[in-house]
């Protein structure tokens, strides 16, 4: 499936027209071949922090192949993954870049696994871009972390 018939096929399941999830889409740059997704809670009009979301996928490409991003409304609720799974059919890992509480130092970000849809979905919790754009010490540990749970995918 081309790009541009995916991207159409994403606004007729709604996932970009607003008034149709309770979420609101900011971002997104959306493939269906994609089995990682990085799902941001962004504050609205926060550019630096949709930029940074799209610079960090950019960065994962290499290592965990086609990557899926998508920034939301911090005001509303987030995408259930359910609703993600539906657009992304080869969903298997979820990046939730949702936490604006800093960790304490030393500590590592949450992970888990549930079942959706009668398949494994493996999840990490991070800081918010906007957090670790001033904290750079959370910022390097998530990077850390992040890298090691990719690698730990394959």
């Amino acid at each position: 499936m081309t790009a541009t018939v995916y991207q159409s096929w994403l606004a007729d399941r709604g996932i970009d027209s607003p008034g149709s999830q309770p979420f609101k889409s900011l971002g997104s740059d959306m493939s269906s071949e994609s089995s990682t997704l990085i799902l941001a809670s962004v504050v609205e009009g926060d550019f630096a922090s949709i930029e940074a979301v799209t610079k960090l996928a950019k960065a994962l490409r290499g290592s965990a192949g086609n990557i899926s991003w998508l920034a939301v409304d911090d005001s509303l609720e987030l995408p259930s993954a359910r609703i993600l799974r539906s657009v992304l059919p080869t969903l298997t890992n979820l990046i939730c870049l949702t936490e604006s509480v800093p960790t304490p130092a030393g500590a590592t970000f949450p992970t888990e696994e549930q079942a959706t849809a009668s398949r494994p979905l493996r999840f990490l919790h991070g800081p918010t871009m906007s957090l670790m754009a001033t904290d750079g010490e959370a910022k390097k540990r998530f990077w850390l972390q992040l890298q090691s749970w990719i690698s730990s995918l394959n």
